[in-house]
């Protein structure tokens, strides 16, 4: 099945896209026989794996999920949400994990 641009599929957003862990979601997504949206997310959409992605027909969006404006971006409208983040616990800051909770 290839991932649907009609509005009644839950639309599913897939931050790290372009990553290993992100990828594997999307391909799995278009491999299911349900149909899905999917907003893949990524911090830069002139890589050629973003290209991939929109032959896949996924909305690509560039969004900067360190940043509580950039999450309510990313998950606009949202059903469903993938995000596979770099965690840095080497300081006592949490600020970079802080921004999901804003939602």
């Amino acid at each position: 099945m290839t991932i649907s641009k009609a509005l009644t599929a839950p639309l599913f957003i897939v931050v790290g896209s372009t990553g290993g862990q992100g990828g594997s979601v999307v391909r799995a997504l278009h491999a299911s026989t349900l149909p899905y949206r999917v907003r893949a997310i990524t911090r830069d959409a002139s890589k050629p794996a973003a290209s991939a992605l929109k032959e896949l027909g996924c909305d690509v969006v560039e969004a900067d999920v360190k940043t509580a404006d950039g999450v309510k971006k990313a998950f606009e409208g949202a059903d469903i949400g993938f995000a596979m983040t770099l965690t840095d616990f080497s300081t006592p800051d949490f600020a970079k994990q802080v921004c999901f909770a804003a939602l």
